[in-house]
């Protein structure tokens, strides 16, 4: 539902809080959790389409937090979203995960 209702505006005022919210919920001490939020910011990326494009800059330091995570669903998860925004953005992010 969020996602739908946040994809039908052109508004950044609804989803940069939920991208924000989601992002903080990839610092959960559950893998599962950790796993589901990154998840949703994909599908949320997905469904915003190139819109979601100002939203990487804030993104990238939980991408790469999640990308070193101990769990390796955790650490997919974050690769398939670095590829979902490398396609919005047709070229590489590697550069920018770095720590």
């Amino acid at each position: 539902l969020a996602i739908a209702v946040q994809g039908s505006t052109g508004s950044d005022t609804l989803w940069k809080p939920l991208n924000n919210q989601l992002l903080l919920r990839t610092r959960h001490s559950s893998p599962m959790v950790r796993f589901a939020a990154l998840q949703c910011t994909q599908a949320v990326a997905e469904r915003l389409g190139e819109e979601y494009l100002t939203l990487v800059p804030e993104t990238l330091p939980f991408i790469v937090e999640a990308m070193e995570d101990s769990d390796e669903g955790v650490e997919s998860a974050a690769r398939s979203l670095v590829s979902v925004l490398e396609g919005f953005l047709g070229e590489s992010l590697n550069e920018y995960l770095v720590q």
